[in-house]
């Protein structure tokens, strides 16, 4: 058969509800992306950032950047929450976009991709700014090279993943006026209130490395007082990334669940199920994992157990 006679290939048209959603994500993300509150949480981690470089060397705040997480990930987790709240009192939306709730969930849940490519340059300034300025030796305490790549990535990038993705799963399943209030109550609670406090005790048993790990964020190391000696606690860092993603997949899995039926349920809660598993073994290495105590790295360059 010569070349002549070969039909030439035909390209299919892109399905009609394929292009309405991602048309849809493309709204959605820009309606991200241009939030007062967003715009706001960037600038301000922007110029917290800033703060911390010049003849900053010394400066423990660059490796322990929860920075982004105050103004990303809870920033963005209002954001969404109000983007995902609007489908449903948006007739406008409801009645001119050919795609289900679900999908419309779904479309809010790709455009998190906002603010995690916002953690994401959060993420490889800070790495690039621990190059270029790095930290004395004390300060790293008990971390590894691997310790202090996860420990930043989940204090940025997958905090301003996860902060989002709550906030629509939420929209999905609370409906009360006030929700977003109480829901950032509960967050900030639980990670500064419960977790922190689990740290106050001069040496930390099992339970409270897995009480502080039960958590969306978690702060692994700590200046003492004098700001002489650095106190770096329990835990593994990369595992405790892993089980942060998994809390994010499992955010995604209950947005989507509110209002789907049939066989997009039945998948939905296998994925569900997988992702529990695999969570819960993430986190069950992240409080095995890691150091055993409360390890302080005094900046003479002497090491000692339990916290002070």
């Amino acid at each position: 058969m010569s070349a002549s006679t070969v039909p030439a290939a035909v390209r299919r048209p892109l399905d009609p509800t394929v292009r309405a959603w991602t048309s849809l994500v493309a709204t959605e993300a820009l309606q991200f992306a241009r939030h007062p509150l967003f715009l706001t949480g960037v600038v301000g981690t922007a110029l917290s950032f800033g703060l911390l470089l010049p003849g900053e060397a010394s400066n423990s705040d660059r490796l322990n950047a929860g920075i982004s997480a105050l103004f990303i990930g809870l920033v963005g987790m209002v954001v969404a929450y109000r983007r995902t709240a609007s489908m449903r009192v948006s007739s406008d939306v409801v009645d001119s976009t050919p795609t289900s709730p679900v999908s419309r969930t779904a479309a809010v849940c790709a455009a998190c991709l906002v603010p995690a490519t916002a953690g994401l340059v959060a993420w490889l300034f800070t790495l690039w700014s621990l190059s270029r300025w790095p930290l004395p030796e004390w300060m790293y305490g008990g971390l590894s090279d691997a310790d202090v790549v996860a420990l930043t990535a989940s204090q940025t990038v997958i905090a301003s993943l996860g902060g989002p993705l709550l906030g629509v799963a939420a929209a999905r399943w609370l409906r009360f006026r006030g929700a977003p209030i109480v829901l950032t109550l509960a967050v900030t609670v639980w990670v500064f209130g419960v977790g922190q406090s689990t740290l106050l005790a001069g040496h930390v048993q099992g339970w409270q490395t897995a009480l502080r790990m039960f958590s969306p964020f978690a702060f692994f190391q700590t200046l003492t007082s004098d700001s002489q000696a650095m106190q770096t606690f329990p835990g593994s860092p990369p595992w405790y990334a892993v089980w942060q993603l998994g809390l994010c997949g499992l955010a995604v899995v209950a947005a989507l669940l509110k209002g789907s039926v049939g066989v997009a349920r039945r998948r939905l809660l296998t994925a569900g199920a997988v992702t529990l598993v695999l969570a819960a073994a993430a986190y069950a290495l992240a409080v095995t994992g890691g150091l055993p105590d409360i390890l302080v790295t005094h900046a003479d360059g002497t090491t000692s157990w339990g916290g002070r």
